[in-house]
Order: C-alpha cells, then structure tokens, then sequence
C-alpha cells in the first residue's frame, strides 16, 4: 500500500510539474537527451532541463519557458541563446536567437528579421559581413534593426554561412568596433526554434 501511494504521489508530481513547463513535450528533443528535473534557481520550485548533444553541439532546453542554448564553448556568452514567447495561436509565436551583438529574429508567421547591439551609441549605424562579402547596412537611426527585405537575405546567407562578423558602436563609445561571430551551432539553434513554435503554450516567456 504504501509502495502504490508512493507511486501515485510520484506521477501526480510530475503531472503538476509538467502542467507549470510551457515547452509541452513530453520526449526529449533528441534521442540521446537525457531530461532531468532540478530546482530553478533562487527557488524551491522544481523544473525539467534537457541536455544533450545533436549533429555533435551540445546543447541545454529549459521546460519551464523554452529557453536553450546551443554551442561547445566553455563561456555561455560564447553559445546561441533561443527564447521563444507566445501570446496566442501559433501565428503569435515568435523565437529571438541569439549571439553576442547578433539577433536574428524567426517568427511562426514567416515575418522575420535581424538586429544588431545592444545599447547601440544614439543614431549609430551598424553592418555584418558574411563571409567576405559586402557588408549590409542599417541606416542612422534605425536603431541595429535592418529593413525587412535585407533582414530576410541576411537570414538566407546565414544558413550556409561559415565566416560571420558584425559591427556597431556601443554607448558610450561613438567609435565602431568589429565583433567576430562563430556560426557553429546556429543551424542547430535554428532548427530547435522552429520546433519550439510548435511546442510552447501561452504564457509569460523570458
């Protein structure tokens, strides 16, 4: 009796723990992801953290809001970041992604695009060269975000892309400076988001 209430105690745990995780799956993302259930941090409240390694990029997924991280370096700042959120239907969903001053922003709805700070030196420009080529351009003003249609052919480059470098002047310096991407990873990162948009309930998303 006591082994079968233990028992129940144990599912109906993890059922409430699962109801509070807005990432609804209830497998790993991969096949070797090994899912383990921890405290949050500053809290006694429990949660489930995925990690993993896919196409050889370790990678972390946080169930409790849908955030991962994608990379092999030994420095977070030095990974992806994936933060998806979602106000409604599936058409209201929308994944930022993230490394050091790039943003490239993918939006269930197809509405796309990429910024580049952050805390950008008042009507600063910015640029990104991919590899090798000319750069593309923000204009003053535009606060790092590039118009859509160039948004969009960034987004195109940046999948085949191996050499990645953007620049931007960040306050309180005026002066430019150049800031090297390391692509490996991103593909990754971006394949998780767009699985994520089908995998997040509504909620508040960090």
């Amino acid at each position: 009796m006591e082994k079968l209430l233990a028992l129940f105690c144990l599912v109906f745990s993890a059922t409430l723990l699962h109801a509070a995780d807005l990432l609804t799956s209830d497998k790993p993302y991969t096949d070797n992801g090994q899912i383990q259930i921890e405290k949050k941090k500053d809290s006694d409240e429990e949660t489930r953290i995925e990690r993993g390694k896919i196409n050889g990029i370790s990678y972390v997924i946080y169930y409790a809001d849908g955030q991962a991280a994608f990379g092999n370096a030994s420095d977070p700042a030095d990974n992806w970041t994936v933060s998806c959120k979602k106000y409604g239907s599936i058409n209201d969903v929308h994944c930022p992604i993230r490394k050091k001053g790039l943003s490239v922003y993918l939006y269930a709805s197809g509405d796309n695009g990429v910024s580049i700070g952050p805390n950008l030196y008042p009507k600063s420009s910015t640029s990104i060269t991919i590899d090798g080529e000319k750069p593309l351009s923000t204009k003053q003003g535009e606060k790092g975000v590039f118009d859509k249609e160039t948004g969009l052919t960034i987004i195109e480059k940046l999948n085949a892309s191996s050499r990645v470098s953007i620049r931007y002047a960040q306050w309180p310096n005026k002066k430019p400076f150049d800031e090297v991407i390391d692509m490996q990873g991103y593909d990754e990162a971006v394949a998780y988001a767009r699985w994520a948009m089908t995998h997040l309930k509504e909620g508040k998303h960090f």
